[in-house]
């Protein structure tokens, strides 16, 4: 049994590295559209601090992250609903 486990471990691996390129692709999309909407909001001290923001690409796709597992989404979701302020 092990030896038939490593060997669909040995197929599918190819595969699952194309679906983790497919999924970064799909962040950084929606990383850079955060930046260009929520750029100028404005960090709270509720939501995490000042690591929490959306003005570089790294940590709004750290942010999206976050808000995919569901840790703390709806704060960083009160925060982005405030209106900006360039």
């Amino acid at each position: 049994y092990l030896n038939k486990l490593f060997t669909v471990l040995k197929v599918v691996l190819p595969q699952i590295g194309n679906i983790g390129i497919l999924l970064f692709t799909v962040i950084l999309i929606y990383a850079v559209l955060g930046v260009d909407l929520f750029a100028f909001v404005k960090p709270q001290s509720n939501s995490g601090g000042p690591n929490i923001n959306f003005r570089n690409p790294f940590l709004t796709m750290m942010n999206l992250v976050r808000c995919m597992t569901g840790e703390s989404w709806y704060l960083i979701m009160q925060d982005c609903s405030r209106t900006k302020q360039p």
